[in-house]
């Protein structure tokens, strides 16, 4: 069972082989710790220390009691607001910007919110992670970070990047148990990023890739990957629907080999087009107008650096709480072919999303 001091102050993560691990980082007195956790905010300054091996505790679901009331349902039942006009006047902008050529997309954002209910962190989070647990979709990454005033819960599809050790021969493994270790970026290892885009229902028969404006908004993404990247040697895999729960997206991943540091990826990567605007040298200009600075973690790279591995997510789909409101924020890229109500309807299918995947 995990302690009450995790609930109020605790981390929760999956690892690349997809385990979730629990971490309790109230009383992180360690100096030198072998595990860390990205700096949950959208323009990452350094990398945070905050556990150590002996932290990290793999957790599994527990088997729903019946007898306990089911608090999720309060919530369910709650009324979510939202801020059309705000989001409005954010995606006429940004047609503006588009039909005078200065961009080819960017991502506004519609945050919906409720009040925070009291004891949110000892009485709600049991059970949203416990759901989490028991219904991640496959190929989904659980994350949260939390203390007793602010935090962030959720499940997302898009990773970052990721860096996944091949499993050691049995002649690498007693190396690297003697005194003349190998040093683990000898051992084989795939490095990877993601392009996302494009958003259809899941029930949707059609084919996204015969879509000519989610075909665009996908090209959009690997090529601001591409040219971010435009040092390194980057093999794409060929773009293919997926289905993230309700929703269905265009995938494609690239493998390159790493030349540079983690911070320097990150920096470098983040945010892709998928959440900020194409071409990236608008973004400066555009940030007051995409809340770049006041959006929070939601978007932010979020992950750990273990050993010789790394995973780093992007929050999204999740919930983001501080001391009076919890928060759902949703975003679409917008191009030359966007329409108004197409984009406003993938927006609730993602915010319904949301919903669903924490059992609310």
């Amino acid at each position: 069972m995990l302690s009450s001091s995790f609930y109020e102050s605790g981390s929760v993560l999956t690892m690349g082989d997809f385990k979730t691990y629990a971490a309790d980082i109230s009383n992180d007195k360690t100096s030198s710790p072998e595990a860390y956790a990205i700096v949950p905010e959208f323009s990452l300054q350094h990398l945070e220390k905050k556990w150590t091996i002996s932290h990290l505790k793999e957790l599994k679901p527990e088997i729903q009691n019946t007898a306990k009331p089911d608090l999720l349902s309060e919530l369910k039942s709650t009324n979510w607001s939202a801020d059309l006009e705000n989001y409005h006047r954010r995606y006429t902008e940004i047609k503006k910007l588009i039909s005078s050529g200065e961009i080819k997309k960017a991502v506004p954002f519609l945050t919906y919110k409720i009040s925070k209910p009291k004891d949110f962190n000892q009485r709600y989070l049991p059970q949203l992670i416990n759901h989490l647990m028991n219904n991640k979709p496959e190929s989904e990454y659980i994350y949260g970070f939390w203390n007793t005033s602010k935090g962030f819960l959720g499940c997302t599809p898009e990773f970052l990047i990721q860096k996944l050790n091949l499993k050691p021969t049995e002649k690498q493994e007693k190396k690297l148990n003697s005194k003349d270790a190998i040093h683990p970026k000898n051992l084989a290892e795939k490095i990877q990023t993601m392009a996302l885009a494009g958003t259809l229902p899941a029930s949707n028969s059609s084919n996204m890739l015969a879509d000519l404006k989610l075909k665009e908004e996908h090209r959009f993404v690997m090529d601001d990957i591409s040219e971010k990247l435009a040092n390194l040697i980057l093999e794409w895999s060929t773009p293919k629907e997926k289905v993230f729960g309700l929703v269905k997206h265009i995938h494609a991943t690239a493998d390159f080999d790493d030349v540079t540091s983690i911070e320097n990826l990150i920096q470098k990567l983040s945010p892709t087009s998928a959440l900020g605007v194409y071409p990236k040298e608008k973004l400066k200009d555009l940030k007051d107008l995409l809340a770049i600075d006041t959006r929070g973690s939601y978007g932010a790279p979020f992950g750990y650096v273990f050993r010789d591995q790394f995973n780093i997510i992007v929050a999204l789909r999740g919930l983001f709480w501080d001391d009076k409101t919890i928060s759902i924020h949703v975003g679409g890229g917008v191009t030359d072919k966007s329409e108004y109500q197409t984009e406003l309807d993938e927006l609730n299918l993602k915010f319904l999303s949301t919903k669903k995947k924490l059992g609310l």
